[in-house]
This record gives structure tokens, sequence and C-alpha cells, in this order.
């Protein structure tokens, strides 16, 4: 019998392919580096035009969110966050 037959957790991590994981990491660090525009007012590019305070707090939120939705999506392997494939 071997340790893997014996453990009892499931193993999340290990089921999933390390280019998956290697994709997926960036998913963490990105929420992160969005935030840093707001030490600047909020400052957010936006179609050739910079936002500032609220409306460019929105949008790093909204990029957040996104990135955040994207980067579960893409760790569950779901059809529509890695582009169809």
């Amino acid at each position: 019998m071997t340790f893997e037959a014996r453990d009892p957790e499931n193993q999340e991590i290990g089921r999933n392919a390390i280019p998956l994981l290697v994709l997926t990491a960036p998913y963490v660090f990105y929420p992160f580096l969005l935030h840093v525009p707001l030490l600047f007012r909020g400052i957010f590019p936006f179609f050739g035009a910079f936002l500032f305070n609220l409306q460019g707090i929105l949008r790093i939120n909204a990029s957040v969110a996104l990135l955040l939705c994207l980067g579960w999506g893409t760790f569950n392997s779901r059809v529509w966050a890695c582009g169809g494939k």
C-alpha cells in the first residue's frame, strides 16, 4: 500500500497540470500590482486618456475583480477562461 492510497486529503494542486499552475500564478500577483496606482491618485489608463480619483479607483477595482474571476476560471479549467480551447 502506498502513501497516496492512505492520504485522506484531496490534493487539489496535484490534480492540475504544471502549465496550468504556471498560467494561474500571475493571477495571484496582478491584483496586488494593480493596487499600486492607488498611491498615485488612482490613475488608470483608459483608451488614450487617464482617469483619476474615484473614476480611476472604480476601474482598478473592476480590473481586479475581472482578474480574480479569470484566475479562478483558469485554475478550475473552465473553457471560458482559457480562450475556448
